[in-house]
């Protein structure tokens, strides 16, 4: 959110968050994190989209199940223009806002 502005300066019309839980969690989650209207938050409990970005990685053995590798997405008319995948399960390096808007910027 507190890049939205640079975003949306960059010709962004939409900014979603998918996230792996349930729509109670979800909206819970957007409200406490103050997203307002500057982020849509998208419930995916079942990991469908996740699934068909071939995204999930497997953390049954700590108990956790199927979970979603974070991830961020350029969408232009329906093509993916740019798709920055965390290399690692549970880091936060390369799918940030930034890096986003550095990804749009190098295009």
């Amino acid at each position: 959110m507190a890049h939205a502005e640079a975003l949306k300066a960059h010709g962004v019309d939409e900014i979603v968050c998918v996230t792996p839980n349930d729509k109670y969690v979800a909206k819970a989650w957007a409200a406490d994190q103050k997203a307002g209207a500057a982020v849509t938050v998208l419930a995916d409990g079942n990991l469908t989209l996740t699934k068909a970005l071939d995204m999930t990685f497997d953390m049954t053995g700590v108990g956790f199940g199927a979970r979603s590798n974070r991830y961020s997405m350029l969408i232009d008319d329906g093509e993916v223009k740019v798709l920055n995948a965390e290399p690692n399960p549970g880091t936060f390096e390369v799918s940030d806002a930034e890096a986003m808007v550095a990804s749009i910027e190098r295009l």
